[in-house]
């Protein structure tokens, strides 16, 4: 099995997808952006996020924590404690589809992978992105935020999921050749 390109937005691209006017957007490509954003914080992979059932969604007094067996691979155990991914912004999304949905079983609205993959063009576009966005970019975003943010690989592992701590090497090594290039870049001469 080869490695993949993986492309991931940056804060800033990922800002811009946050900030879009929701008053200016269909209700189903707001729900969109909403599945792609939560993809973002957890690394929930699209076919997971589109069987993903309110059973799987436990109300603790720690908040919402979302336990389940991912579909791909192995049927590896997920859990992600929601209000401690990014300051609790994958929980608000939950609480969202919790609170608008009460009588499907599922949190999003079942939509299609292809329409999903579609409607990210148009948010892209909408967001100034000149990426080609895909839900799978959404799952990087996230590996790539952990890397940067906590260089702890087994916490890489155990949120998106991976059977193999090399796979979530990959994201430290990348954000360690962030580091080098910005660095490389960095005029010394301060005083």
């Amino acid at each position: 099995m080869g490695q993949s390109e993986r492309v991931n937005l940056e804060p800033e691209e990922l800002l811009h997808l946050e900030s879009l006017d929701r008053q200016m957007i269909s209700v189903n490509l707001s729900e969109i952006l909403d599945r792609f954003l939560y993809s973002c914080w957890t690394g929930i992979r699209i076919g997971d996020s589109i069987l993903l059932s309110k059973d799987k969604i436990k109300k603790t007094v720690d908040g919402l924590v979302v336990e389940f067996i991912t579909e791909k691979g192995k049927g590896v155990r997920i859990v992600h404690h929601l209000r401690h991914l990014f300051d609790g912004k994958p929980e608000k999304i939950i609480q969202k589809y919790l609170d608008r949905y009460p009588n499907i079983d599922t949190i999003f609205p079942k939509i299609s992978e292809q329409e999903i993959n579609r409607s990210l063009k148009t948010l892209a576009y909408m967001a100034g992105i000149k990426k080609n966005l895909t839900f799978h970019m959404a799952r990087h975003t996230c590996g790539t935020a952990l890397a940067d943010l906590t260089a702890n690989p087994y916490l890489i592992m155990d949120i998106l999921g991976h059977n193999d701590i090399k796979t979530s090497m990959i994201y430290i090594h990348r954000s360690a050749e962030r580091i080098k290039r910005q660095l490389q870049g960095v005029k010394w001469s301060w005083y």
